[in-house]
């Protein structure tokens, strides 16, 4: 099956150039090219690609801001840029890899192959059934009721697990590759580093910028960008 490509770009000479490279690239398809960035925030909200092609200097809104707005979504990013220096923020607001112009086929080859495993990766986090989800492990995959689980904290890479009986299983895979997974069950991203599930809160706190209690007695941070979000679960 091919990887489905959205393409954003205000220069269309850019994305003509893209588009001829990314044709000689096997088990890649373009769904969608975008020359505005606020076009292309409506439409990947609704239609999130598998690899999203990202200018990073744009018109109006630049690849930072677009991605700093859309929420974390199962896609791999890469930043297409004419300056190396833009890169390595680029790469802070979790793109996969970045390409710069203008665009040599081995680099964008490279970077394709780069989000293609990335893809096959996320591919494990999958739930079995309605209620039960497969993690790996260090030691193998785990299959885990969503229910069972209080929270989750970041650990690079990696996840950690809280779960209801107080012990802790740190899983392959980062906190937003989890965020995508367990939205259906109702989990909240309070925070950059952590997940909770609703079901097992026991108060809010507003002192510095909000704060979370657990059943466990645990305290998670709310962010302040996301404390409406937090409340808005609560408001009828």
């Amino acid at each position: 099956m091919n990887l489905q490509c959205i393409l954003v770009d205000d220069e269309p000479n850019n994305i003509e150039a893209l588009c001829l490279l990314l044709e000689l690239l096997p088990g890649v398809q373009i769904q969608h090219c975008f020359t505005k960035p606020e076009e292309a925030y409506h439409h990947i909200l609704r239609n999130p690609p598998n690899i999203l092609f990202l200018a990073l200097e744009m018109q109006g809104m630049s690849g930072i801001e677009l991605l700093e707005r859309l929420p974390d979504l199962p896609m791999s990013v890469i930043f297409v840029t004419a300056y190396n220096e833009l890169s390595v923020k680029a790469l802070r607001v979790n793109a996969i890899d970045y390409v710069l112009k203008p665009v040599l086929l081995s680099d964008l080859k490279a970077a394709v192959e780069k989000a293609k495993a990335h893809q096959h990766h996320k591919e494990r986090f999958k739930p079995v059934d309605d209620e039960r989800l497969a993690v790996t492990t260090a030691n193998g995959i785990e299959f885990i009721q969503a229910a069972m689980i209080m929270r989750l904290n970041g650990a690079g890479t990696d996840t950690e697990l809280v779960l209801l009986n107080g012990s802790k299983l740190v899983v392959s895979g980062n906190l937003g590759e989890f965020e995508t997974l367990l939205l259906p069950y109702g989990f909240f991203r309070c925070h950059s580093s952590h997940i909770v599930n609703p079901k097992y809160l026991v108060r809010y706190l507003k002192e510095d910028g909000g704060s979370l209690v657990m059943t466990d007695g645990s305290t998670v941070p709310v962010a302040r960008r996301r404390k409406d979000g937090f409340l808005n679960l609560f408001t009828p």
